[in-house]
């Protein structure tokens, strides 16, 4: 009777777990086959793309990568993003430690005061210390699809951080350029008012020569006034964007945007490497995001499927209670549930 108590027992085991490896519902969602062409033009392949390379390596300029290291790191939407992929990836631990059993304590002691008609009035103290294991057999899945949620969940996020990244590089990058060829502007046009100011004295000594005619020095007088209009909206210009880069790091108007003068004289290569487009446009984190978000729509709906019947979970409880402190621990009591 023993062995055929083992071989019971190992039956019943054998039976769960083929259960607890059951899952309803079918993984549909496949990526697609893109049939992507080898190369875009023919007998010309690039290995090296910019996608390949990291946002320092691209730009040059010491001042640039310092603002854009100090806008990733203080920015108030990718302090936001980051703290969300924080969230997601504690839950992720918590979806996975569900499949696990858990384990509970409870010390307690507490006095029950009974006075019932007809008996005289009692205090009835007790003493109790509790451990409770309890385990769910994950039978249809459920479980399993809440982690492959959590999983797609926390997935989704990291790559809505990586595109809010490329998107804070690249406007700030291009806010940055913006105010250089502002600055460089403002430049040119103050010194052409210097040069209409002095168009303006020499018309006005050949004016008072007899040189010219009035109609000289008037004209002279509208390019000067007309070069001058054009500093106040240009200084407004710059304001405003030295604004927007000050909110894009997450720190008030009043910061100083330090910034290196334009280059001039600065020579560009005459061809860029393009890359494969079709292979750029699969490593797009928002579309990364939204395959996630797909995944873990599925995955919530394979919970869905699953809820539909009934969860067992065995619960084993035991320690000690007694109303009298003193011989608690000659109290024991155990049960399953």
């Amino acid at each position: 009777m023993k062995r055929d108590k083992i071989v019971y027992g190992a039956l019943l085991c054998g039976v769960v777990l083929l259960c607890n490896s059951c899952m309803l519902g079918r993984r549909q969602i496949k990526s697609p086959e893109l049939e992507l062409p080898a190369t875009v033009v023919a007998d010309a392949t690039d290995s090296l793309t910019m996608a390949d390379m990291a946002w320092w390596n691209v730009y040059s300029d010491s001042t640039l990568t310092a603002l854009i290291e100090r806008t990733l790191e203080r920015n108030k939407d990718m302090l936001a993003a980051s703290a969300r992929v924080r969230r997601m990836r504690a839950l992720g631990r918590v979806a996975r430690a569900d499949q696990l059993p858990s384990v509970s304590g409870q010390l307690a002691a507490d006095t029950e005061h009974n006075d019932y008609e007809g008996e005289p009035a009692s205090d009835d103290p007790e003493f109790d210390a509790k451990v409770s294991l309890a385990w769910e057999l994950d039978l249809w899945g459920n479980l399993r699809w809440a982690n492959r949620k959590a999983v797609a969940e926390y997935l989704a996020t990291v790559d809505a951080q990586r595109a809010l990244q490329m998107t804070l590089v690249a406007e700030v990058a291009t806010a940055y350029y913006e105010l250089v060829a502002l600055d460089q502007e403002l430049s040119i046009v103050r010194r052409t008012l210097q040069t209409r100011k002095e168009g303006v004295r020499q018309a006005r000594l050949r004016f008072e020569g007899g040189l010219t005619s009035e109609t000289a020095l008037q004209q002279a007088k509208v390019e000067l006034a007309s070069t001058a209009t054009l500093i106040p909206g240009l200084e407004s210009r710059i304001a405003l964007k030295e604004h927007q880069i000050a909110l894009l790091a997450g720190a008030y108007p009043t910061l100083r945007i330090d910034r290196q003068t334009m280059e001039m004289h600065a020579r560009l290569p005459e061809r860029l490497k393009v890359g494969l487009p079709s292979e750029l446009l699969k490593r797009r984190p928002d579309l990364r995001q939204s395959e996630q978000t797909l995944r873990a729509a599925e995955a919530a709906m394979g919970m869905a499927s699953a809820d539909r019947f009934p969860r067992i979970t065995f619960s084993l409880t035991g320690g000690w209670e007694n109303d009298d402190l003193k011989g608690l621990f000659s109290s024991p009591f155990s049960y399953v549930n």
